[in-house]
């Protein structure tokens, strides 16, 4: 009796142990759906943008802080205009093509002309993509 009460005893002792490690090793492991909202989160698409748009025209210093300026400023154009209520979609969509059209007129008046060629292609393989 006493062998069986022993063996329960270490068998019970056994298992919290084996399920504490269990639990442990899962509270490592991230939660894919939470991992990825959290990457979403953390993501900054307007630097990843940038970071690119750098590379891809070979952007000086000042050149990339003035564009970066650009185009935070057209984030939050863009955004007031989609939420502003008493806007059809096409008004929204003319105004947007305004805003967008005007920052690439003075984008365009930052880069040189080697770049301007590469922004105007960047700019038409976009529009094919749509």
């Amino acid at each position: 009796m006493k062998k069986l009460g022993l063996i329960l005893l270490l068998l019970c002792a056994f298992s919290t142990v084996a399920e504490a490690q269990v639990n442990r090793q899962l509270s490592r492991v991230p939660d894919s759906h939470t991992h990825k909202k959290k990457q979403r989160a953390n993501a900054d698409p307007l630097g990843d943008f940038m970071k690119k748009l750098s590379e891809d025209l070979e952007l000086n210093s000042l050149q990339q802080a003035a564009i970066h300026d650009i185009f935070e400023r057209q984030v939050s154009q863009l955004k007031s205009i989609h939420e502003e209520p008493r806007m059809s979609d096409n008004e929204k969509m003319d105004r947007a093509n305004v805003i967008i059209d005007k920052n690439e007129e003075t984008i365009m008046a930052l880069l040189n002309p080697e770049q301007q060629k590469k922004f105007t292609e960047m700019k038409e393989k976009a529009k094919k993509r749509r």
